[in-house]
């Protein structure tokens, strides 16, 4: 699992990656889970799939159209982001003018929601979910 957050034109995430999601086996604190794909648009990944690097070359180059355990922020050159899963078209618009997904999502929206920025969000997740851990990156979606 792990925490993406967008706001402002700004993605920002975590780099954990784990293994064990009972037991927390962290595998590396090193994972990249966000990305510019081919149209220009930009896309953050949560989930078990961003794990697997054959399917996360597929995602990121937009050639995997099959079912995954995932949900994703992707934000669009007009400036709409979407956010959506477990299938990759199930794409909705999202009510507020920010977003955040993975399992520090709720700590990452309140943060939002209080006036954070999205790298701020991911650090408040970063102390209160154990799934979220790393290094916090941040990409600007220039358009």
């Amino acid at each position: 699992m792990t925490t993406v957050a967008y706001k402002d034109g700004i993605l920002a995430s975590d780099s954990r990656a784990i293994y064990n999601y009972r037991d927390i086996e962290v595998v590396t604190s090193e994972k990249a889970k966000m990305f510019k794909m081919p149209d220009g648009s930009y896309m953050g990944l949560a989930g078990t799939i961003p794990n697997d690097p054959l399917v996360f070359e597929a995602i990121k180059q937009d050639l995997y159209t099959g079912e995954m355990d995932m949900d994703f922020i992707r934000v669009r050159k007009n400036g709409l982001f979407i956010r959506g899963g477990p299938k990759w078209n199930e794409e909705c618009k999202f009510p507020f003018k920010f977003c955040a997904i993975g399992s520090g999502m709720h700590f990452a929206m309140g943060a939002m929601s209080a006036g954070a920025s999205a790298e701020e969000a991911v650090k408040v997740a970063m102390k209160f979910d154990r799934c979220t851990g790393g290094k916090i990156r941040v990409m600007q979606c220039e358009f």
